[in-house]
């Protein structure tokens, strides 16, 4: 007769993964029942699970397929009986499921800006969390620095839970750190002093070959004069690098030149020989003055004489045109000088039909002078009606005096005959076309 009093000895095959952790992953644990017993054998397996009937399994093993929960453990008791009626002491397995994969998180240092740039070195790194009841976080990215520029790299971080759940979280990063170029320059060019006489328009042109080009400064127009002006633009590209620009040198004179005309005097009167020297100055208190001053003479006779305009005009180097500055004067080609006798008298009394001796001088430089053209006598008998005179003899040649050399004088012989008693007005005209009147008076006898 054999007797058998050692109890079976019982285990538990559990495959899953992190099972030292009390989890399993997914929501099903497959379990492997064995007993083993050296004397009268195993009869039978027994096993629990928590809130439902116990089951014997004949034999010395049994598979169990054990639902799993993250919110509480699944608990299976088991033990074995032998063929002697021995049983084992029941043993617990307590397992929870986990089949959410943890969160990860990437935090990026700096963050991006609202244009989704970067212009330094950024560091991502990775955090991750398990779910509450999970089985809690094994493993998860490390940092990772990106120090190039670049116009998108994925940065990939990983994560998983004790029993295998993986997740990933993948970044874009994007970085400039080079600063956009600009270059300005006026619209239009300068004249050939290097000078502007008009508003400049200066145009910036902004270039970027990574983020692109965020902001331009506009034109900007200057409208001031001013010697060697500068203005400033700047640039941004969309990762927040600027630069900036300065067009100098410009030169603007919008003002004309002023100009006066001197040595003659406006309405002045002067005689052939002895009138001043015109002349001319110009002033521009920016630019300067391009070339000097300029003295145009207009009026003037083929003798020089009459009634003269001297203009003086000067352009500066910005190319302004001075308003014209005039000066007009009369230049006579002798002076009068005065009537002989016997009308040295302003009033004389003649006898109508005679002949009547008119002597007069033309004077330069307070001599007496014969002009190149013989001056002539007309008469007058209102005063308004001027008629040329008549000569008697042939001493004179139609209305013209006649040079006498002795006398240093011009002699016309006025022939009277037919004119009746009255006023009478003589005139004289000269060669540069001014007249000298007399009044004289004739009585009939």
């Amino acid at each position: 007769m054999q007797i058998d009093k050692t109890v079976p000895q019982a285990k538990a095959n559990i495959t899953c993964q992190g099972i030292e952790f009390g989890y399993c992953q997914g929501l099903n644990a497959p379990i492997a029942l064995s007993a083993t017993d050296d004397a009268s054998g195993v009869r039978a397996i027994h096993y629990v699970l928590a809130g439902r009937e116990e089951v014997v399994e004949p034999g010395d093993a049994a598979s169990v397929a054990v639902p799993l929960s993250d919110a509480e453990a699944a608990k299976l008791s088991f033990w074995a009986v032998d063929n002697a009626g021995n049983a084992s002491e029941p043993q617990t397995v307590a397992l929870r499921g986990d089949d959410v994969a943890p969160t990860i998180t990437a935090n990026v240092t700096p963050a991006a800006n609202a244009d989704g740039w970067n212009k330094t070195v950024v560091s991502v790194t990775f955090e991750a969390e398990d779910t509450q009841g999970g089985s809690g976080v094994a493993s998860v990215s490390g940092d990772q620095t990106l120090t190039s520029e670049t116009a998108g790299s994925d940065v990939v971080g990983s994560a998983s839970d004790r029993v295998g759940n993986t997740a990933s979280k993948t970044v874009s990063v994007r970085i400039d750190q080079t600063p956009p170029t600009i270059a300005g320059v006026a619209t239009t060019g300068p004249n050939e002093n290097s000078w502007y006489r008009g508003k400049v328009t200066v145009h910036f042109t902004c270039v970027d070959r990574l983020s692109d080009v965020a902001t331009c400064s506009d034109d900007v127009v200057l409208t001031e004069d001013g010697t060697d002006l500068s203005v400033a633009g700047t640039a941004a590209d969309k990762a927040g690098n600027t630069a900036s620009a300065i067009v100098s040198g410009i030169n603007v004179d919008t003002v004309k030149p002023v100009v006066q005309v001197g040595g003659v005097a406006n309405g002045a009167v002067y005689i052939r020989g002895s009138v001043p020297h015109a002349t001319c100055t110009a002033t521009d208190d920016r630019s300067g003055i391009d070339g000097g001053c300029t003295l145009a003479v207009s009026g003037a006779s083929a003798s020089g004489t009459g009634q003269i305009t001297v203009t003086a005009s000067a352009t500066d180097r910005a190319g302004n045109l001075s308003d014209p500055a005039a000066v007009t004067y009369t230049v006579y080609a002798f002076d009068f000088g005065g009537w002989q006798q016997p009308l040295a008298s302003p009033i004389q009394t003649f006898k109508a039909g005679s002949t009547i001796p008119v002597k007069i001088q033309l004077l330069a430089n307070g001599k007496s002078v014969q002009a190149q053209v013989s001056p002539k006598l007309a008469y007058s008998t209102d005063g308004v009606r001027f008629v040329p005179a008549t000569s008697a003899g042939g001493a004179n040649v139609g209305d013209a005096f006649r040079w006498d050399s002795a006398a240093q004088q011009y002699v016309f012989n006025l022939k009277t005959t037919g004119l009746s008693a009255g006023k009478l007005v003589l005139k004289v005209t000269l060669e540069d076309g001014s007249a000298v009147d007399v009044t004289t008076q004739l009585t009939l006898k």
